[in-house]
């Protein structure tokens, strides 16, 4: 139902990237609470394939209440980091399922919270995304509260899978017919600015 694994040694590449990928613009909020960058490709025979462009990004409203049937188009992963993201990233949490091909879709994502406002990681509430598997793993932190990850039962939302707080470095790979998930909101520690660094890859059998 869930594993929660080790990352490999993530490199300093892939950690400072997180500091200059684009606001998120399909945000319902006037604080820009998240950051976003988005990349498609594919598993076959146990290779990773990149696609050239990412595709459009789209949820149906019954997945997504948030922002559901909403076509959503981000700027494409950084070519710099694209590797540590294959090797680190994607192949890890391959490895924790079955060796089918896949078709992936990467959202690097910075969660964002200051003095006066929360950051909002799943602004949907809990949900599931449509797909076979997914993986969440975590890169980075600074002056975080909050962030709590929960996987909870699909078929009944009162019964709590899983419950913990990723730090960096951390992976959790879910099935995501079996579970829903769901992430509680950030804050600052101490006054100040808090951010939230994950990789979100979902994995649909081709």
């Amino acid at each position: 139902m869930y594993t929660l694994v080790t990352l490999p040694k993530v490199s300093s590449n892939l950690v400072h990237s997180f500091d200059t990928i684009p606001e998120d613009q399909y945000l319902k909020s006037a604080f820009p609470y998240r950051r976003r960058t988005y990349a498609t490709g594919m598993i076959v025979n146990r290779a990773f394939y990149w696609d050239e462009q990412p595709q459009i990004f789209e949820q149906s409203k019954q997945l997504n209440s948030y922002v559901g049937g909403v076509p959503r188009k981000f700027e494409n992963i950084d070519a710099s980091i694209k590797e540590n993201v294959c090797e680190q990233i994607i192949m890890n949490a391959y490895n924790q399922i079955p060796q089918n091909n896949y078709t992936v879709g990467i959202h690097q994502i910075r969660i964002l919270a200051d003095t006066e406002n929360q950051g909002i990681p799943t602004p949907e509430g809990i949900h599931q995304d449509g797909f076979d598997y997914v993986t969440v793993s975590c890169i980075n932190t600074h002056n975080l509260s909050g962030g709590v990850s929960v996987l909870l039962d699909a078929q009944d939302h009162t019964k709590i899978v899983y419950e913990g707080t990723l730090i960096p470095g951390e992976q959790i790979v879910f099935s995501d017919k079996s579970v829903a998930h769901y992430t509680s909101n950030i804050s600052p520690k101490i006054p100040g600015m808090a951010y939230r660094d994950v990789i979100v890859a979902t994995f649909q059998s081709i």
